[in-house]
Formats: C-alpha cells, sequence, structure tokens
C-alpha cells in the first residue's frame, strides 16, 4: 500500500488528511450496511407479501381440482327420481368390480342383448318403478356396442342378484367382464338408444333420455349423430373445448 505525502505539510497534517478519508469512508460503508439491510426488508416484506396472496387463492383451485369425488362416480352413473343409484361399468375391468363388489340382495342386474355391453346395475332395483326400471333398461343399451353399430333400438333383460354368476358349467366360457345368466329374464324390448348429457347441480352428468328433464341444461343424443356428439354437447351446454376429453368419458 503506497502513501502519498503532502511535503508541504506537516507528519501530524498528513496524518489529519488520511484519518478524515478513513472516516468518511467508514460513514460511507455504514450508511450502505443500512441500506442494504433496509433493501433486504423490503424485499422479504415483498416475497411476504407475495406470499400471502398465493395462499389466499390456492384452497380455491385446491379446492376445486382436488373436489371430493364419490365411490360411485368412477363408474357410469345417475340417480332416479326416486333416489335409486344406477352404475355401469367403462369397461369389463369395471364390470367385474361392479358386480364383485356392488351387487347386493335387492339389486337388479340389466344387460343389453348384444356382445359387448356394460354390467348395469340399479340399487334396490325390486323396489323400483317400471319407470325406473325402463331408463335402466336404456342406460344399459346406450352403453353398449349397439351404440356404436348405430341401432336405434335394442332388446335388454333385467335379472336378480341371485341369478348372476362367474362360475361356468361344462362347456361354458365366461370371458372378462362377461357372466352367466340363469333362470327367468325380465325382457325390455326394443329399448331405444338415446341419452342426454347435461347438468345435474354442477356436475357434469349423462342419464337415459328418458330422465332428461332431470337436467337443468342437457343436450339429447343419439347414436345417428356418434361423431357430432362431444362437438354438440360442448356447443349446447356452453362448454370449452378443454372439457372435451371429459365429455367423451362421459358418452357411450
Amino acid at each position: 500500500m503506497k502513501i502519498k505525502l503532502d511535503p508541504k505539510k506537516s507528519l501530524h497534517e498528513n496524518a489529519a488528511v488520511y484519518f478524515e478519508k478513513a472516516k468518511k469512508a467508514r460513514q460511507k460503508r455504514e450508511s450502505l450496511i443500512v441500506a442494504m439491510k433496509d433493501m433486504e426488508a423490503k424485499i422479504a416484506e415483498a416475497e411476504k407479501g407475495a406470499a400471502a396472496e398465493k395462499a389466499e387463492n390456492a384452497p380455491k383451485m385446491i379446492e376445486k381440482s382436488a373436489e371430493k369425488k364419490e365411490w360411485f362416480e368412477r363408474f357410469h352413473h345417475f340417480t332416479t327420481p326416486n333416489g335409486r343409484l344406477c352404475l355401469a361399468g367403462h369397461d369389463a375391468s369395471q364390470n367385474e368390480v361392479l358386480v364383485k363388489n356392488y351387487f347386493d340382495d335387492g339389486d337388479l342386474f340389466f344387460h343389453a342383448d348384444v356382445q359387448g355391453a356394460a354390467a348395469t346395475i340399479l340399487k334396490d332395483g325390486v323396489k323400483a318403478s317400471p319407470d325406473e326400471k325402463a331408463g335402466a333398461a336404456q342406460f344399459a343399451a346406450s352403453y353398449s356396442k349397439a351404440w356404436k353399430g348405430g341401432f336405434a333400438t335394442v332388446d335388454v333383460y333385467a335379472v336378480g342378484h341371485d341369478q348372476v354368476s362367474k362360475t361356468a358349467q361344462s362347456g361354458e366360457y365366461v370371458s372378462k367382464g362377461g357372466f352367466i345368466i340363469r333362470g327367468k329374464r325380465e325382457w325390455f324390448k326394443n329399448t331405444p338408444l338415446k341419452v342426454a348429457i347435461g347438468f345435474s347441480g354442477e356436475k357434469l352428468i349423462v342419464v337415459p333420455n328418458l330422465l332428461a328433464q332431470t337436467l337443468q341444461k342437457r343436450v339429447e343424443l343419439t347414436p345417428a349423430e356418434k361423431t357430432e356428439n362431444a362437438a354438440k354437447a360442448l356447443k349446447t351446454l356452453s362448454l370449452p373445448a378443454t372439457r372435451r376429453d371429459e365429455v367423451m368419458r362421459l358418452l357411450p
């Protein structure tokens, strides 16, 4: 370190000059430290405010995305005006789960009389009214391959709990999602394939068209319009394109 001395000044005077410079540098350093601490405090306060605002908004978003679902919402489902729950499997695996875990004494099993149809359960169906049974039959008809085949109608049958089995006799084969039906069947001949999609409260659901009036806002659909059904539902119900996958998942 080099120190310049003014030859015109005494040693004490030179020392006083450097002492004054050091004093000013120290004061400047202290001012910078104070300014930095003040800036840090302001940044911390701003971050705290941003975090609080984020926390305030987060519950609403979480509540919407993590809205609690009922157990039956994993299946196609609707509730009759008399409060009876009707369930239908999305695929063979769900058909198995539905019959194994949720088919009880007093329920009715509905199935379209075609290869490849949803196992449809009407809870407490033995006590159901003819209209409720007709609705369950239409639901079973619509969620069958008859829909993709463009059928206008299909026959549907209903049986009780003790008539449905996975146990095959000699010469019988039971595929995954299939069942052995024994005994007398209740038939619903020429059941029309038609559903309505719309809102029940805030939930978007599909019901048999016989119960279309139970929805606040709806669009009625048939197999004949199957290629345009999703687009028609989105447009009529004023739904954004982002909900197309949801609509496709609900429709037959």
